[in-house]
């Protein structure tokens, strides 16, 4: 039980970092760099998300390889599920906040996604706990 909840913990320290990265994003990437500036972020959040479960990795008391996919697949759907209720919040349509999915319009949050969900299981494996 200990782990689940030092798991969501630190899936937590993931939303700030994803406003911050969006912030960062917004005021600096895109004046400068325009249309690469969305992809560029979501690469940026990827490796952000990767350096935080690798940090906090060895504090989650994770010693079998299913904690950690188990933890990764909580984690991504929990990243879903927020993003998509973040954006119904925010007044976004249900096609607005499914266009963020569509990879082709330079928005990698699929990869994000992704890269969340996968991050437990990569960042045990770089440490040598799994």
């Amino acid at each position: 039980m200990k782990v689940v909840v030092k798991s969501l913990l630190v899936w937590s320290m993931i939303i700030p970092l994803a406003v911050i990265n969006g912030l960062v994003r917004d005021c600096v990437m895109q004046p400068l760099l325009g249309r690469y500036a969305l992809p560029l972020s979501g690469i940026a959040l990827c490796g952000l998300v990767l350096a935080l479960t690798w940090l906090c990795i060895p504090r989650l008391g994770v010693s079998r390889s299913g904690q950690v996919v188990g933890m990764g697949l909580a984690w991504a759907g929990l990243a879903v599920i927020f993003e998509a209720l973040l954006g119904l919040v925010m007044g976004k349509t249900l096609a607005e906040v499914l266009a963020a999915y569509d990879m082709t319009s330079g928005n990698l949050w699929l990869l994000v996604v992704l890269c969340v969900g996968c991050a437990p299981w990569v960042a045990a494996k770089m440490r040598r706990l799994v």
